[in-house]
Order: C-alpha cells, then sequence, then structure tokens
C-alpha cells in the first residue's frame, strides 16, 4: 500500500484533536483571531467616534497597522534564535496590554490619531512575531504527518473569525461604546495568552549566536538561501509572490470598476463581498481532503486555478444589478475557497520540507516575498486601470494570475510532492514523498 493510500484512509484531524498541546494552540490563536476581527471594525469606529477621524486620518492608522508586515523577514531570524512557546505568550500579554490602555487614554483624554496609530503599529509588529512563531511552532506539536490537518484546523477558526468578527465588533460597539468594546478585545487577548501558556511541549533552547549583527546577516541569507534552492519552495514562493501581486492589481481596481464600470450604488458594495468569509470558512475545512484526493501538490494548484477562474467572473459582470451582483457574491466565495485551499497546503508543504532550526528564516522569508510584492501590485493595478481601462486591466490581472499554477505544475520537483514527510528533512535536498 502505497504512503498516499494509508493518509487517504487515516481519519480526518483525528491525531490533532487528541493532541492537547495542539488544542490549546489553536485555542490561543482563535481567540486572537477574534480580537484582530474584531478590531477591524471598532478601531475605526473608536477613531471616528472619539477622535473625529476623517479619511486622511483613517488611511494614516491602517497604513500604520499593515506596514509591519515587512518585517516577516526579521521575525523569522528571531523566532530561530528564541523558544517559541514564551514568545507567543509574551507577544500577545503586550498586544493585550496596548488594547487595555487605549481606554483608559480615551478615560483620561490622552488618546490622539497619533498614538491610536503608533499603537496600531506596535501591535501589528507584534502580529507578525506572534504569526511566524506559530507557523514554526505547529511542526514540533503535531508531527509532519498531521500538517495539513493542523493548519486546516487553525486556518478554520480565523475563517470563522473574519465571518463573525467585523458583524460582533459592530454589536459591541452599537450596545456598550467603542472603548468598552476594545476592553473587551483587549480581554480576549488576555484569554488567548493564559490558554496558550498552558502548553506543555518540551522545547530546546536553541543555542546562542555570538556573531552580533553579522550573525543576523547570515542567518537572513541562510532564510533566503534555503528557500531560493530548494526545488519544491521555490517554484511555489514564485507562484504565490506573482498570484499576490495580481490579486493586488486586481483589488486597487475593485472598487472603481463596481462604482464607474457597473454602476453599483455605495450601499451595495458591500454586498458583493458577503461571499468571502464562507468561502475562506469552506477552503479551509476542504484543504485537508483535497489534499489526501489530489496529493499536496494538486491541491495547491487547483487551489490556484480555482482562485484564477473565480476572479475572471469580475470582469466578465455585466451591468445588470440582478446578474452582477450574484456573480460577484459568488466570485467572492469561489476565491476565498480556492485561495485557503491552496494557501493551507502551500503553509503545510513548506513546514514539512524545512529543518527545524530554519523554520523561523524560512516561513519568515516565504511570507515577505509573498506579500512584498503586494504594494507593486496595487500601483500597477491603477496604472494599468489608466492606460488600459478598468475592464481591461481586471483581464490582465487574471491572465497573471495564470501563472501561478503554470509555475508549479511546470516545476517536477513541486509537482510529484504527493505527501509530507515525515521525518525530520535534510537542508540540502528536498524529500519526495510518492
Amino acid at each position: 500500500m502505497t504512503s498516499l493510500a494509508k493518509w487517504r484512509r487515516r481519519p480526518f484531524s483525528a491525531g490533532v484533536w487528541r493532541n492537547r498541546n495542539f488544542v490549546l494552540l489553536c485555542a490561543g490563536q482563535t481567540f486572537s483571531q477574534f480580537g484582530a476581527y474584531v478590531s477591524t471594525v471598532v478601531v475605526p469606529l473608536l477613531a471616528i467616534e472619539t477622535l473625529h477621524a476623517g479619511a486622511t486620518e483613517l488611511g494614516v492608522i491602517g497604513l500604520m497597522s499593515k506596514l509591519p508586515a515587512l518585517f516577516y523577514v526579521v521575525a523569522g531570524v528571531w523566532v530561530d534564535r528564541v523558544r517559541k512557546r514564551p514568545l507567543l505568550v509574551g507577544a500577545t500579554v503586550i498586544r493585550s496590554v496596548l488594547l487595555l490602555l487605549i481606554p483608559v487614554e480615551v478615560a483620561f483624554g490622552f488618546l490622539t490619531v497619533g498614538l491610536l496609530s503608533a499603537t496600531l503599529f506596535v501591535s501589528a509588529v507584534l502580529t507578525v512575531w506572534f504569526d511566524t512563531a506559530y507557523m514554526s511552532y505547529l511542526p514540533a506539536l503535531v508531527g509532519r504527518e498531521h500538517l495539513v490537518e493542523g493548519n486546516s484546523r487553525m486556518e478554520s477558526a480565523r475563517a470563522t473569525a473574519q465571518v463573525t468578527g467585523p458583524s460582533i465588533g459592530g454589536l459591541l460597539v452599537q450596545a456598550v461604546t467603542a472603548p468598552v468594546a476594545v476592553l473587551l478585545d483587549g480581554l480576549s487577548l488576555l484569554g488567548s495568552a493564559v490558554t496558550l501558556s498552558r502548553i506543555k511541549h518540551a522545547e530546546p533552547k536553541p543555542a546562542p549566536d555570538q556573531r552580533g549583527f553579522r550573525g543576523i546577516k547570515d542567518n537572513l541569507i541562510e532564510g533566503f538561501r534555503f528557500l531560493a534552492g530548494h526545488a519544491v519552495l521555490r517554484p511555489l514562493a514564485l507562484a504565490i509572490a506573482v498570484n499576490n501581486f495580481a490579486w493586488a492589481a486586481e483589488l486597487t481596481l475593485y472598487v472603481i470598476y463596481l462604482v464607474d464600470v457597473l454602476h453599483l450604488p455605495a450601499s451595495l458594495v458591500g454586498v458583493t463581498l458577503i461571499g468571502s468569509g464562507p468561502g475562506a470558512l469552506a477552503g479551509s475545512l476542504a484543504a485537508a481532503a483535497v489534499a489526501r484526493k489530489l496529493g499536496l501538490a494538486g491541491a495547491i494548484v487547483s487551489g490556484l486555478t480555482l482562485f484564477c477562474l473565480a476572479t475572471l467572473l469580475i470582469p466578465l459582470a455585466p451591468p445588470a444589478l440582478g446578474a452582477a451582483i450574484p456573480m460577484l457574491v459568488v466570485a467572492g466565495f469561489l476565491m476565498s475557497a480556492g485561495g485557503q485551499v491552496c494557501a493551507i497546503n502551500v503553509l503545510s508543504l513548506r513546514q514539512g520540507v524545512t529543518p527545524d532550526r530554519l523554520q523561523g528564516r524560512v516561513n519568515g522569508s516565504f511570507r515577505f516575498l509573498s506579500l512584498g510584492l503586494a504594494p507593486l501590485g496595487a500601483l500597477a493595478g491603477g496604472l494599468l486601470g489608466t492606460w488600459l481601462g478598468t475592464r481591461t486591466a481586471l483581464f490582465v490581472s487574471v491572465g497573471a494570475m495564470a501563472i501561478g499554477p503554470l509555475v508549479v505544475q511546470c516545476s517536477a520537483a513541486a509537482r510529484a510532492m504527493r505527501t509530507l514527510p515525515t521525518d525530520t528533512p535534510t537542508e540540502t535536498e528536498p524529500e519526495v514523498a510518492s
């Protein structure tokens, strides 16, 4: 019996749900994610109601909360030099304290747009460290044979938070005011810290590096070198970077297209996005099953392909509300579903083929490369929309997305990756299970 056949017969998630440490990590991350998605509504409302912020101030707040994504590569070096659980707990506690201070600052009249922006910036930096640490910690807790199931469960919790968090945030603001809602958000992070602190896993302390700045530089280079030299990870990084570049271009054009081309009223723009949350949840739940049926590479290619084909529905939508809105809702659902199937299996594969001591650097480097092109993609989308027209530019963006699955299909090593290695991989050659 082949390893793939054995994998298919394995009970879905049975191994991870019997693992107390994984359950605690998943619960802690769920608390954290709910807090993050509640904040997407609560913080802007707090800025508007308490600080009377306008569009410019909200833009600055949004920028400061997203800018730390560029720090993933540095976070990867840090994560590889320390134990993961104390880092997860410490980052969560500090994030909680930062949020809990906001209602105090409101009560004493200290809160300003600048202080709120700085608070969100520091909180977002800590979130980058948290994300890198948990992605690097998971293989040690569940074993490489359960990575897809483990990541699927973790992402299902995140998708659930994405679906319900903003609505809960809006209800909290209406029921108890924005400052109190922020207070409850901070308390949820404390709950996350308590849960994470209960993980009992004997994690060896990494060997100290005495080389100072040179050691940091060498560590950065080592992570990128491993990623660039790995026959499986290299095409995956390229495929995801191209896909995110094109997606950023599409997002730049999306609202303009709805308003100027399809002539949708502003009140219906948000309605077109209601399929995204349920789609993300469905994709998260299906990711492991798709991988068991098609193999890891097949799941990644199918997820990227579904994402691309679903995006095609956007420029094909006619300027008629009765047809356009259902098409856009379906597009959002299928894009999120395909994106989650791809993302979970890419993360699992990356964790599975990366040696333990390089987990932080490789995860951080991959995230840096996959997210780093997004701002350029957004700029490219705006320029293409000006030069070619919005609908044509959207078709170009869809065409660029088709490159991603082709890159994976053209890579023999990536295409051959059917299951995850069960042993710790070497640092030179990828393990390809068939």
